[in-house]
C-alpha cells in the first residue's frame, strides 16, 4: 500500500504520501512491537505447554512405572564365542539336541544350530560331545549375607529385632568376598537369588545376583524384579515367642501379615486414588511409606513373593491371607509337605522349592517324601531345587537335582528343577535357566552327565565369559547313565519282610565280604538261624527253602553310621523328641552311657536302614568336652534295644576340642579344654571310664577339626601309650598325615549332612575333601561319617564321591564305611562291617554298585529280619 502510493504523480498521490508519512511509521513501529510481544507470548506459551507436558508425562510415568525395575541391561563385550559338538541339554524339562554347536556374541546366545560357521576372530572350544547345559540357577540362597568364615561379623542374613522388616534389602548386606562364592560357581552355579533369613515374619527384599565380578554392583543382575522373602511356622515362633514378643503361635503369624498389608494396603488405595486424577488435579507428592513400599510392590503384583513354609496348614494361611488381600505367591520355599496338597498348588500358580531328601530337623520339616518332585510336577506344580545356602553347600546344588533322579524324577524334569523351573519362579526366565537364542550366555560344559554322582563342570561361561575352568578330562563311559531298577527275585517266600526270616540262602551275587577276596559272580551265602554259615561259590543250599536271587547285583556288609545320634535324637529341635543333654562334671559325663537312651522307634532309624546303614554308633549328644560313652547296636530287629539288636554297650568315650566346645571353667580356651583332658586321663583310675581309656579297652575319640588342635590332641599318645586315640571330624587332618599315620591313629571325616567338609569357619580354613588320598597314602585308617540324622542314608553316596573326587579306589571307599570303622571301634568278632560266617547276617543287596545314584537297595537283612526292596520316606 505504501508504495503504490508513492508511485502515484497526481497532486493528490504526493499530498497523501506527505500526509500519511509519519502515522504510517508510528503504526510500523507499533506492529512491531505488538508483533515482538505476540511472539514472545507464544514462546511464553510454547515453553509452558513443553513444561506441562513434560510435568504430565513424567506424572503418568511415576503412576505406570512404579516398583518396576528398568534398568538398561549392559554386556561385557567379549570376542564371540562358538561351543561346537555338543550334546546341548536346553533345561526346558524335555530337549537334548545332539552334535550340536552354540554361537555368542554380546553375552547372548546368538545361535544354535548344527555345524555353525563363522569367519574372523572368534574363540572356538570344541567340547567333543561333552554336555553343555544352562548355568545352574539356585532361587534360595543366602550367600554374601551369611558369609563364610561364620563369624558375628559376617552374619548379616536376619534383621531379628523385630517380626516384621519387609523394607530392609539384602543389597545393603551383599558381600561379594563372600569365601564360598567362588566355590559354589565351580558347582555350575551362575546365578543366585539371595533370601533375607527366616527369622522374620517379613524378612525383607531379596537381591539377584550372578556369580561373576568383585562387587556387589558388578554381581547383581540389572532389571531383576523386586523380589521378597516371608516365612510362616516355625521359626518366627521360635525367634520371638520365647522371648514373650508376637507371633508365639501361627495365628500370631497370621495376624502379623494380616496387620503389616492392611497398613500397605491403605498407602496403595490412597496411591491408586492420586493416580486415577488428573495431572492437573493431583495435589502434592504420591502418597508413599518407605516401610511398606515392597509390601505396596506385592499388592500391586510388580514383585516376586517367596515364602518359608514347610507345612500344610501354613501353606493354606498363606494363600488365604493372599486372597484376602489380592495379591499372588510366587512360591513356596521349602515345603516338606507340599506333596499333600499338589492340586491346590496348581490351581493357585505357587511353585515350590524344595530339598531332594533333607528332612526331620524340626517338627514342620518331618513328613517328607522323597518322591514329592514327581508328585507335584504330575499335577502341574512347577518344582525347582534349592541350596538354602549354607544349609547346604550350594556348589552342590546339582547333587540335588541328582538324587530327586536316583528317587525316579525323569532326567530331564531332575535337571530342569535347577535351571528353568528356578529362573521361572524368580521372574527371569527371559534371560536365563535354558539354552535358547537371545537369552544370556551362562552355559556350562561337563565332565560327565550332569546327573551322574560327582559330575563337575570343566568350563563355566556367564554371559559369554570364561569365568571357570579344570582341567578334569571328559569322562565319555559317564555321558548316559541309567537308574538300575531292583534285579531281586524270591523263592519260597511269602510277602517278603512280613515275618522273620532265620533261614535262607541268597545267590546269583556279586559279594564284597571284606574279609576276604571279592566274589565277582555267582556268589552264595547261605544263613540258619540268623547266623551266616557259608559265603562263596560252592556253597551247598536247600533250593525248597526260602531263597533270595540277586540276578547279578551286589551284597555289602551293612554300612555303619558313626556321629549320628540315632536312637537318641529322634526330633532335633524338641525336647520331648530326644533324649537331651546332660549337665554334670567331666567325671560323671565320662560315664554316661548312649545305651541307657536308645530309643528304637522313630522314621530316622527306618530311613537310615532302607538306604543300607543297618548299624549305628551312637554317642550322647552334648558339647561339654565330655560327652559320655557311645554304644552300638542294629537298627533293625526289634522294637525296643535288646539282646537281638545291642552289640556292644559301651565301645568309646567322646571328648570335644574347639571352639563350639568352650565351657564355663577351664576349658572356655581350647588350651584349656586340652589341658583339662589331660588332668582327667591323668587322674584316673581303672574302675573308670578314663581308666579304661588309659588301659586301651576302649578308644578315646576326640571330635576336632584344625590341624594344631590335632596334633596337640596327639600329643597326649606320648604320655599315655596306650591310649587308641580316634580324630573323629578332622577337616585339616590332611595337613598333619604323617604324623596321625606315625602314631597309628585313625580319623573319621565328618560333616553335618555330608562327609565332606567346607571352609566355613576360621578353624576348617583349610580344609580340603580331596585330599582324602593323602591320608590314605600315608597310611592313616580312615572312616566317614555324616552327622546330620536325616541324611545318614546318604552314606554311600559320600562314599562314592572319594572315588570320583578323592581319589580312592572303591574298596577302599567301601571299607571306610563298613570295616574301617568296625576295626576303628574294635567290632570286628561282632559281625559287623564284614561278611564272616559264625556271625549274625548283615548286609545289603543292591542292584549294582551301591557306591553310585545309579543302584538300589534289593533287600536289607539284620539276623532274622529280612526286608525286600525296603521303601525310603
Amino acid at each position: 500500500w505504501y508504495q503504490r502510493r508513492v508511485r502515484g504523480s497526481s497532486e493528490e498521490s504526493v499530498r497523501l504520501m506527505e500526509y500519511d508519512t509519519v502515522p504510517i511509521y508510528r503504526r510500523r513501529k507499533f506492529s512491531i512491537i505488538l508483533g515482538a510481544l505476540v511472539a514472545l507470548v507464544l514462546v511464553v506459551v510454547i515453553i509452558l505447554a513443553i513444561a506441562f507436558t513434560n510435568s504430565s508425562k513424567s506424572e503418568e510415568d511415576i503412576c505406570k512405572t512404579l516398583y518396576q525395575n528398568n534398568e538398561t541391561v549392559v554386556y561385557e563385550p567379549h570376542i564371540p564365542l562358538l561351543i561346537q559338538n555338543a550334546v546341548v541339554w536346553v533345561g526346558d524339562g524335555e530337549t537334548v539336541l545332539n552334535n550340536y554347536d552354540i554361537l555368542v556374541e554380546d553375552g547372548r546366545i546368538k545361535q544354535i544350530a548344527q555345524g555353525i560357521t563363522i569367519d574372523g576372530n572368534v574363540t572356538r572350544i570344541n567340547v567333543d560331545g561333552a554336555i553343555v547345559t544352562p548355568g545352574i540357577v539356585d532361587m534360595h540362597s543366602h550367600m554374601g549375607v551369611y558369609s563364610w568364615p561364620d563369624t558375628f561379623g559376617t552374619d548379616d542374613g536376619n534383621e531379628a529385632t523385630g517380626p516384621t522388616f519387609p523394607q530392609v534389602r539384602v543389597i545393603d548386606a551383599f558381600s561379594a568376598d563372600d569365601l564360598a562364592i567362588p566355590l559354589i560357581l565351580s558347582g555350575g552355579v551362575t546365578t543366585a537369588q539371595v533370601l533375607p533369613g527366616s527369622a522374620n515374619v517379613m524378612g525383607g527384599r531379596a537381591g539377584q545376583f550372578k556369580l561373576k565380578g568383585k562387587t556387589t554392583e558388578e554381581m547383581r543382575i540389572k532389571g531383576a524384579p523386586i523380589a521378597l522373602k516371608m516365612a510362616c511356622g516355625e521359626n518366627p515362633k521360635r525367634v520371638y515367642g520365647q522371648e514373650g514378643i508376637t507371633p508365639q503361635t501361627r495365628m500370631g503369624i497370621g495376624w502379623e501379615f494380616r496387620r503389616m498389608f492392611g497398613a500397605a494396603k491403605t498407602v496403595y488405595e490412597q496411591q491408586k486414588e492420586w493416580c486415577g486424577q488428573k495431572v492437573s488435579s493431583r495435589e502434592g507428592e504420591l502418597p508413599h511409606d518407605l516401610s511398606l513400599d515392597n509390601l505396596i510392590a506385592v499388592l500391586r503384583r510388580s514383585a516376586i513373593l517367596n515364602i518359608h513354609c514347610y507345612k500344610v496348614v501354613d501353606m493354606e494361611a498363606m494363600i488365604r491371607i493372599s486372597k484376602e488381600f489380592d495379591f499372588q505367591i510366587h512360591s513356596f520355599h521349602h515345603a516338606i509337605e507340599a506333596w499333600k496338597i499338589p492340586d491346590t498348588l496348581a490351581e493357585n500358580n505357587i511353585s515350590t522349592a524344595l530339598f531332594a531328601d533333607h528332612w526331620g530337623f524340626k517338627m514342620e520339616a518331618y513328613d517328607s517324601n522323597v518322591r514329592a518332585p514327581q508328585i507335584l510336577t504330575g499335577a502341574g506344580v512347577n518344582v525347582a531345587m534349592k541350596s538354602d545356602h549354607p544349609v547346604l553347600f550350594a556348589k552342590e546344588l546339582i547333587y540335588e537335582a541328582q538324587k530327586a533322579w536316583h528317587y525316579g524324577w525323569p532326567d530331564q524334569k531332575a535337571f530342569a528343577s535347577v535351571t528353568s523351573s528356578p529362573a521361572k519362579a524368580i521372574g527371569l526366565s527371559h534371560r536365563i535357566g535354558t539354552l535358547q537364542e537371545g537369552k544370556d550366555a551362562d552355559i556350562v560344559v561337563w565332565d560327565s552327565n550332569p546327573l551322574a554322582l560327582g559330575a563337575v563342570p570343566t568350563k563355566i561361561f556367564i554371559e559369554g565369559i570364561n569365568v571357570y575352568s579344570d582341567d578334569k578330562v571328559l569322562r565319555k563311559d559317564r555321558l548316559t547313565i541309567n537308574l538300575i531298577p531292583s534285579k531281586l527275585t524270591t523263592q519260597n517266600i511269602n510277602n517278603c519282610g512280613s515275618s522273620p526270616l532265620y533261614t535262607y540262602s541268597i545267590i546269583n551275587a556279586v559279594i564284597y565280604p571284606l574279609s576276604g577276596p571279592d566274589i565277582p559272580s555267582n556268589g552264595i551265602i547261605t544263613v540258619e538261624n540268623g547266623n551266616i554259615t557259608c559265603v562263596g561259590t560252592a556253597c551247598s543250599y536247600d533250593s525248597n527253602a526260602p531263597i533270595l536271587n540277586m540276578n547279578g547285583g551286589i551284597v555289602i556288609p551293612g554300612i555303619i553310621s558313626t556321629g549320628a545320634s540315632l536312637g537318641l535324637v529322634e526330633m532335633p529341635s524338641e525336647s520331648t523328641g530326644q533324649d537331651g543333654t546332660p549337665i554334670g562334671s567331666y567325671s560323671d559325663l565320662a560315664e554316661l552311657r548312649a545305651v541307657d537312651g536308645i530309643h528304637m522307634y522313630g522314621k530316622h532309624l527306618s530311613a537310615a536302614s532302607a538306604g543300607g546303614v543297618l548299624t549305628s554308633i551312637s554317642a550322647p549328644t552334648g558339647s561339654a568336652l565330655i560327652s559320655g560313652q557311645s554304644t552300638v547296636f542294629f537298627l533293625v530287629g526289634s522294637k525296643v534295644l535288646d539282646m537281638n539288636t545291642l552289640i556292644q554297650e559301651s565301645a568309646a568315650l567322646n571328648a570335644n576340642i574347639g571352639p563350639f566346645n568352650r565351657g564355663s571353667d577351664m576349658t572356655r580356651s581350647i588350651s584349656g579344654q586340652i589341658h583339662t583332658l589331660r588332668n582327667l586321663l591323668s587322674s584316673a583310675t581303672n574302675d573308670t571310664a578314663f581308666g579304661r581309656v588309659v588301659n586301651g579297652e576302649i578308644p578315646l575319640v576326640v571330635n576336632t577339626h584344625q590341624a594344631d588342635d590335632i596334633a596337640s590332641v596327639l600329643r597326649l599318645k606320648t604320655t599315655f601309650s596306650n591310649l587308641r586315640l580316634v580324630i573323629y571330624g578332622g577337616s585339616e587332618a590332611h595337613i598333619v598325615a604323617d604324623i596321625l599315620a606315625s602314631t597309628n591313629t585313625p580319623v573319621i571325616l565328618s560333616g553335618e549332612s555330608t562327609t565332606r567338609c567346607t571352609p566355613a569357619y576360621f578353624f576348617t580354613s583349610r580344609c580340603d575333601p580331596t585330599k582324602i588320598k593323602v591320608l590314605v597314602d600315608a597310611g592313616v585308617q580312615i572312616g566317614l561319617s555324616i552327622e546330620d540324622i536325616g541324611m545318614v542314608r546318604n552314606l554311600r553316596f559320600d562314599a562314592g564321591l572319594t572315588v570320583l573326587h578323592g581319589g580312592l579306589t572303591s574298596r577302599q571307599a567301601l571299607t571306610a564305611i563298613t570295616s574301617n570303622i568296625a576295626d576303628i571301634y574294635g567290632l570286628s568278632n561282632y559281625g559287623v562291617g564284614r561278611i564272616d560266617v559264625g556271625t549274625p547276617a548283615n548286609f545289603v543287596g543292591y542292584s549294582g554298585d551301591p557306591l553310585s545314584l545309579e543302584s538300589v537297595v534289593d533287600f536289607i537283612a539284620v539276623r532274622g529280619d529280612v526286608v525286600c526292596n525296603p521303601y525310603q520316606i
